[in-house]
């Protein structure tokens, strides 16, 4: 989602990105992508996806797991001394968890994009969560995330949402904040995300070989990111929950995408569950595949 934006940002103007890094393999080939189109690239290390001494100092903060998560001094460093050599016209920052880095930062304006309330993924996540202990965690998590996404776009000209779904949900929670509530509903906006459709053209999928092995099971297709708790939810939920209620021995259902989770890797059984994990293109699965599930439970609404 944020590369495309990148990518067509630069044909037209400078862009510094500043980004984090989590020590995987394809890194290097996008952060030489990217400086190749960028006025400059500037990183930091992340952390990984469950850092106990993070969600130590996060348990008792005002401010959601995640903000501590991605927020780096090194990068926020990095980002003040680039904005002091370079003044920006424009700020964006993807996701509210990214909003630390540009609340002190001036600049003619300064977006925040949004792509999902979060609160509203973590309020579907605590509805279908079977552990009280794990329920109660993300009810916390809820109402620090609710207090943070609320706050946050004071720091900003515009709050861009992916979906008019996520824009009302927006509204609808900004009346429980009666100080933010005015300045949130004249500044928010929905902004489809850009996709290059000319590359799904069924011109350039016939010539697509068949990824499927040849056999007479119908193949249905998840994709997506596999380290993403939504995604994670869902083909646990396909597998576990919904397989058993379908004629199973004529399907075949393939998860295909990038980063899997290790509950997700615990699912892989040919022939009937296969988890590839990242392929080099999507588009052969969705070309040939029978059937293309979306099996989300706790995941946003930008569809």
């Amino acid at each position: 989602m944020t590369c495309p934006l990148v990518e067509e940002l630069s044909r037209l103007h400078e862009v510094h990105l500043f980004t984090l890094t989590h020590g995987e393999a394809e890194e290097k080939a996008g952060i030489d992508h990217f400086s190749n189109l960028c006025a400059g690239v500037y990183t930091a290390p992340g952390t990984s996806r469950i850092d106990i001494p993070v969600l130590g100092r996060s348990f008792f903060s005002r401010y959601p797991y995640k903000v501590h998560r991605f927020t780096s001094r090194e990068l926020a460093q990095k980002a003040a001394r680039a904005a002091e050599k370079h003044p920006p016209d424009v700020i964006h920052c993807q996701n509210f968890y990214m909003a630390l880095y540009a609340r002190d930062l001036a600049a003619r304006c300064k977006v925040l994009y949004q792509e999902n309330f979060e609160t509203l993924l973590l309020e579907r996540w605590c509805a279908n969560a079977a552990n009280p202990i794990l329920r109660r965690m993300i009810q916390i998590e809820a109402r620090r995330t609710r207090n943070f996404e609320m706050e946050c776009p004071v720091w900003f000209d515009w709050l861009a949402t992916i979906s008019g779904a996520d824009e009302m949900h927006y509204r609808q929670a900004a009346e429980m904040f009666p100080g933010t509530r005015d300045l949130i509903h004249s500044r928010i906006v929905t902004v489809r995300p850009g996709i290059d459709l000319s590359y799904y053209t069924t011109r350039q999928e016939q010539s697509l070989s068949n990824p499927f092995p040849p056999r007479a099971m119908k193949n249905l297709v998840f994709t997506g990111m596999f380290g993403y708790e939504a995604n994670v939810d869902g083909a646990v939920w396909m597998v576990k929950e919904i397989m058993p209620l379908l004629e199973r021995e004529n399907l075949s259902l393939w998860l295909v995408g990038q980063k899997p989770a290790d509950t997700v890797r615990a699912l892989h059984n040919p022939p009937w569950i296969h988890v590839t994990g990242a392929v080099e293109d999507i588009r052969p699965y969705l070309h040939h595949a029978d059937l293309s599930v979306v099996p989300l439970r706790i995941g946003g609404e930008s569809g």
